[in-house]
């Protein structure tokens, strides 16, 4: 692989992919020459990494390694994410690497269990609210049980949305921060 193309798949490469190409290298004996292992290291080294990222990446770069024949590496492949707040933002592909769906596996727990509630309360208030016009045959109150409850459910869902907004917000800041940081690196080696 020639040294340009050999660049431009770096730098095509997110900071979870450069690391696992590197640990390819140091850990499962890829087979890297010398001078592509030193261009992955600068190109780690160029970008944000956040600080669990940085003592893998201290460790990876710390290893010894022994040079053997070149394998080609082939390029992460993208998706398109159709109709999504990506496209909005100019940002309308991302890499397998990007997102890892077991992050914060209790918080997606509990906006599961929040939207259930939800709409459990909602269900019940509507049963409450027939419960009340057969039981006491007052409007009044039967309206009170299901304007309550609605105003309930409408509370627990925008908490589980809150909280789904927040882990969005987690995985597009850290995909800006990446995105910035290989375009400071393009407009530096420029």
């Amino acid at each position: 692989m020639r040294k340009e193309e050999w660049l431009e798949t770096l730098k095509g490469k997110t900071v979870k992919g450069l690391l696992e190409l590197l640990k390819d290298v140091r850990i499962n004996s890829m087979s890297k020459t010398p001078e592509e292992i030193r261009m992955l290291i600068e190109e780690i080294s160029k970008r944000h990494l956040w600080e669990a990222d940085k003592i893998e990446f201290e460790y990876l770069r710390d290893m010894p390694v022994e040079p053997k024949v070149e394998v080609e590496v082939e390029k992460e492949t993208e998706r398109k994410v159709p109709g999504s707040i990506y496209e909005h933002l100019g940002a309308s592909t991302y890499s397998k690497s990007d997102f890892d769906s077991n992050k914060y596996p209790a918080l997606k727990t509990a906006i599961g269990i929040i939207n259930i509630i939800g709409w459990i309360v909602l269900v019940v208030s509507f049963l409450g609210f027939i419960a009340a016009l057969s039981l006491t045959r007052n409007l009044w109150i039967g309206l009170a049980v299901l304007f309550s409850g609605f105003l309930v459910f409408l509370l627990l869902l925008a908490y589980g949305n809150m909280l789904q907004i927040m882990v969005d917000m987690e995985y597009n800041i850290r995909k800006m921060s990446n995105e910035m940081c290989r375009n400071s690196s393009k407009t530096r080696t420029q």
